[in-house]
């Protein structure tokens, strides 16, 4: 399996490498001590005094680990992994006066090898140089870039034991030996219970701990029932430290095929008191991960392969940085299934699926399943973006989000969610938003666009696109969006089933466009660049019809009706239903108006229309009308 990020090098004549193998004999030369990084002059004399360090740090390795692949071997890690050995270490050289302490070489004094840049400066001996691993790491040699001074360690570790890597530079400005770094081999069969401790974190200033995952990959948990509890105080858990695209990824667990039905056997316990962020990490197909009540597990550039349930009290995040102002990321999916239970909380969180057409945990992967479920009551705080997997060809895009219970959408957040289709394949888009007896409400906003179908087969049967809602239940939040998926066959209705929309939701239904190969300007693609993070969502709300809200309270006989104020709003218009029609009763340039005259008992359905820039907004009247009977 290749590596993500490989590097690939081509020595030439005029590249300095520096190849040791431990064990092997070495060149003759003057003894010194790798770890004072002391200056050792040659016979040939020099007006300036060579130093020489190391900084930075290295990779840590796994028995049998090569330097040019992924994964110690596809039987152990079960298939492809994401961990590459590219160097984070540098040597830098310095020519002081002579007599100069090593504490007094200023930073401005210390450059990297550059055979470009500053190549005058020091022609290196390549025959009498080297890079030197104590005690003997066998299978381990080093080699230097000259082209940009960073040091890698190429071969494959045959023991574990740690390491120091030093350099001995021989040079026509005299030699000199570096500070040694730390270099690690783990054994790989490491379980996790042992190295998820305090003792191998690093403290931050407010008390809480951080954790680099070491070794990178561990498949075995420990513990009782293969269950490992994260200690409540780590805060951060790395799988590295880099950013997108060079990222090594920190892996955990064992492999399985949830496509055939298996079970995850591990489990991942994210405790009451504990607030996680995992960065560059790969939590494989096998294991549960818990969030318990108190808790909150956040998501950020790491891929989930299995199952996530929170519970009752318990946060999910996703790619959303709340130390960085509140920056949307990506990089991060979730290729198993998010389950939010009675009680939960989703939080600001960017959701997409990478299942299906990737050599991942379960090799031909088909991800049918919804990719979020809520059961229950369930809250969302901020933004909350929901992207299904594309699908399989000849079956169905994944449907973003289902909700058995009530979702609550609170004043000022959003849910938008996005059935999976995007593909010239032959395939039915996916819904957006399932309702099994469930309800959306709240004062927040909803938007669900379906997956695009698409058939380039003379198989009719496919091609249709996906619902904005589908199933059973009611969208009683303030303001929502549903618009059926773009199709290569027919429209697509934007609800289908049992689904009814409160008449006091401001609403736009959008029916998807047929016979076409062109998706709505308004879906996301869930890419990461500037344009695809995440939805456009004002533009997309924006297309809803803003109407005043009306509230009807009635008394002796009469209705008082009060209605929100639209922005450059004109006059309003007053609408009941006569006779099985809609009709224009009173206008006010006011917000609130009393209907009298009407017959005690009996039920009217009245609404608002406001007229913008000449034009009455009547759209959807029936759906935001509301019901009063007279007192």
């Amino acid at each position: 399996m290749e590596r993500s990020n490989k590097t690939t090098r081509k020595v030439v004549s005029f590249v300095l490498s520096l190849l040791v193998v431990c064990g092997a004999a070495q060149p003759a030369m003057r003894p010194f001590a790798a770890e004072t990084a002391a200056a050792v002059q040659t016979g040939q004399q020099s007006e300036k005094q060579l130093f020489v360090r190391l900084t930075g740090s290295f990779d840590h390795r796994i028995v049998g680990q090569e330097d040019d692949v992924d994964a110690v071997s596809s039987a152990t890690t079960g298939g492809a992994s994401y961990y590459s050995s590219g160097s984070t270490a540098h040597v830098e050289f310095a020519l002081a006066d002579k007599g100069t302490a090593l504490a007094d070489v200023s930073e401005d004094e210390w450059v990297k090898p550059d055979y470009f840049k500053n190549g005058d400066l020091l022609k290196i001996n390549g025959a009498y140089s080297k890079v030197v691993i104590s005690p003997d790491c066998e299978g381990m040699y080093g080699e230097l870039d000259q082209f940009t001074g960073d040091l890698y360690l190429r071969g494959v570790p045959k023991k574990s034991g740690k390491y120091k890597v030093s350099v001995y530079l021989e040079t026509d400005r005299g030699s000199a030996a570096s500070n040694s770094l730390d270099f690690e081999v783990f054994t790989g069969s490491e379980k996790l219970i042992d190295q998820l401790t305090y003792a191998n974190c690093k403290q931050t200033a407010d008390g809480k701990y951080m954790y680099d995952c070491k070794p990178w990959y561990m498949q075995e948990f420990g513990g009782v029932n293969e269950t490992v509890t994260v200690p409540k105080d780590i805060k951060a858990w790395y799988g590295s430290h880099a950013a997108l695209p060079g990222v090594n990824y920190g892996e955990i667990g064992r492999t399985i095929s949830l496509t055939s039905g298996e079970e995850p056997s591990q489990t991942l316990i994210i405790p009451k008191g504990c607030d996680l962020t995992m960065v560059n990490m790969r939590v494989h197909s096998g294991v549960k991960v818990i969030v318990e009540s108190g808790a909150k597990l956040t998501l950020r550039q790491s891929t989930v392969e299995g199952i996530i349930e929170v519970r009752k009290g318990g946060t999910f995040s996703m790619d959303h940085n709340d130390y960085g102002g509140g920056a949307w990321l990506h990089g991060s999916s979730i290729n198993g299934q998010l389950r939010m239970k009675d009680g939960s909380v989703l939080e600001n969180a960017r959701i997409t699926c990478h299942a299906n057409y990737s050599a991942r945990d379960d090799e031909n992967r088909r991800n049918f399943a919804p990719l979020v479920t809520t059961e229950g009551n369930v809250l969302v705080k901020g933004d909350v973006y929901i992207l299904g997997e594309e699908a399989p060809t000849g079956e169905t895009g994944q449907t973003a989000l289902k909700v058995s219970g009530t979702l609550t959408i609170p004043e000022g957040s959003v849910v938008a969610c996005y059935g999976g289709g995007t593909s010239f394949l032959t395939a039915d888009g996916g819904d957006a938003l399932c309702l099994d007896n469930g309800t959306v409400t709240g004062r927040g906003s909803l938007i669900a666009i379906g997956g695009y179908g698409m058939n380039i087969t003379g198989d009719n049967s496919k091609g249709s696109g996906g619902a904005a809602v589908s199933g059973s239940g009611k969208i009683a939040c303030a303001k929502a969006y549903l618009e059926g998926g773009s199709s290569f066959h027919d429209e697509t209705l934007p609800i289908e089933g049992q689904v009814t929309v409160s008449e006091n939701t401001s609403c736009k239904l959008v029916t998807g466009k047929g016979g076409t190969i062109e998706k709505s300007e308004f879906y996301w693609f869930g890419t990461g660049d500037a344009n695809g993070i995440v939805p456009q969502v004002e533009k997309t709300l924006a297309q809803i019809p803003q109407n005043a809200a009306v509230r009807a309270v009635s008394r002796n006989g009469c209705v008082r009706l009060d209605w929100t104020e639209v922005p450059d709003a004109e006059r309003y218009a007053v609408i009941a239903l006569v006779g099985g029609r809609y009709k224009v009763v009173a206008q006010r340039t006011g917000t609130s108006c009393t209907l009298k005259g009407l017959t005690a008992g009996k039920s009217y359905k009245v609404a608002v229309a406001a007229k913008v820039g000449g034009k009455w907004r009547t759209d959807d009247i029936g759906s935001r009308a509301v019901s009063v009977v007279v007192k």
